[in-house]
């Protein structure tokens, strides 16, 4: 691959509305991979995530000894490191197998916000042209969301909204990028699709004009299922998000408009300075936990085994009394179908003696006109006899009158010399 190649970065924390972004881009062109992960009740439209991808990155997490949940930051020199290392070689081969040829193309995972250095490593080395889109969403929003689905304290995903946010804005420095909110996507996409086309000097085939439908079909605000401007919980239940947060977020809503990164830089100097004070007790709560968990894990591993046992026979119950269910309602369907198929047959039945019986009337009909015919056929042969005979006699009229008339004139020739008249009344001449 080349730099005829571009490979977009969708960079944001868990539940900002990178989903909904990277199928928007998706539309617009942005090849994203056929091994996707599948839609779940917490996603219903699709992860849009490179499933292969995700598994690279939950095994170098793991090596790495941390989680996509973890709160802490990761350990020094991780991209130099053993684990570091294999990731890049199967980043590098994910991207050689699935993304080549393509002249855009966009991968997403919440976990690359930490680890966004590996990809544009392996990007570079390919020589493809990395640039990143930052999504962000309200705090408050986000952690309410992980609470519903994980069970997650709001306290602890604030701490990871900081983390994954200020990390990707370290590793994006040195490339093209630009910002968009969850809010923004969804109250105007088409402007601002159109600013970060032009903030990443890419352009999009189809264009919104033709995409749009699509979009507009995907984009639906129903999906928003933690709104902030409509929650009046957060003082009262104390989820309100700590100031500096507020704060970062606001930033990041103007960076997003006017492209002036330096306003957020003095908030990661400010993150860090604070970060060593409790990277220890983070160390330390966390390995307690992992190991309170571990102790849990294994004494309740035999338990864990029989209610997975139970599971299962009440899975394998619920089945069987499905398929007796099912079997029941095939049985009365076929019962109701053969009550039907009879009612039809003796329908058909009746209307069989019907159509027998008029068809015996259409027979004697035809009978009937046949001899009819054989009449008529009868009459007009001997109409054309006596046809025959009354022309013939008049033929010999005919021939009677031209003879009575010939001789008549005879006679008539004989006889006129001698009428009286003229014999008688002639006057004597003297």
């Amino acid at each position: 691959m080349s730099e005829s190649s571009t490979a977009i970065l969708v960079l944001g924390m868990h539940r900002s509305g990178t989903s909904a972004l990277t199928r928007v881009l998706n539309l617009l062109g942005a090849h994203v991979g056929d091994d996707l992960l599948a839609a779940k009740a917490d996603n219903a439209r699709g992860f849009w995530e490179h499933a292969e991808a995700v598994a690279i990155h939950d095994r170098l997490l793991t090596a790495l000894g941390m989680s996509w949940h973890d709160p802490r930051e990761l350990p020094a020199g991780w991209l130099a490191s053993s684990a570091g290392r294999t990731a890049a070689g199967e980043v590098a081969r994910l991207i050689e197998r699935d993304m080549k040829g393509k002249r855009l193309w966009a991968v997403k995972d919440p976990r690359m916000c930490r680890l966004a250095p590996l990809w544009i490593e392996a990007l570079r080395s390919l020589g493809i042209g990395a640039k990143a889109v930052l999504a962000v969403r309200d705090p408050y929003e986000v952690a309410s969301s992980l609470h519903v689905r994980d069970g997650w304290s709001h306290q602890h995903t604030y701490l990871m909204w900081a983390e994954h946010l200020l990390e990707a804005l370290r590793a994006t420095a040195d490339i093209p990028r630009a910002l968009v909110s969850y809010e923004q996507l969804l109250g105007n996409w088409r402007m601002h699709i159109g600013r970060l086309a032009d903030q990443l000097g890419i352009s999009w085939d189809p264009g919104p004009e033709h995409a749009g439908p699509a979009i507009e079909a995907f984009l639906t605000p129903d999906e928003r299922h933690h709104d902030v401007s409509h929650s009046g919980l957060d003082v009262q239940f104390g989820y309100v998000p700590p100031t500096f947060l507020k704060r970062l977020h606001a930033a990041c809503v103007e960076t997003s408009l006017d492209a002036n990164w330096r306003r957020l830089d003095e908030f990661d100097r400010q993150f860090s300075a604070v970060a060593e004070v409790f990277a220890g007790p983070m160390d330390e709560v966390t390995t307690s936990r992992d190991k309170a968990a571990q102790v849990g894990l294994e004494q309740g591993h035999l338990a864990q085994e029989r209610l997975e046992r139970i599971h299962q026979l009440q899975v394998e119950l619920e089945e069987a009394v499905r398929n007796q269910a099912n079997l029941q309602t095939l049985a009365v369907e076929r019962i109701e179908r053969i009550h039907q198929l009879d009612a039809a047959l003796a329908t058909a039945t009746t209307e069989r003696g019907a159509f027998e019986a008029l068809s015996a009337e259409r027979i004697e009909r035809i009978h009937q006109l046949q001899a009819d015919l054989a009449r008529l056929q009868h009459v007009e042969l001997d109409l054309a006899s006596r046809t025959s005979e009354m022309h013939s006699v008049r033929d010999q009229l005919k021939d009677l009158s031209n003879l009575a008339g010939s001789r008549w004139w005879a006679l008539k020739r004989v006889v006129r010399p001698l009428r009286p008249s003229q014999s008688l009344s002639a006057p004597v001449k003297g």
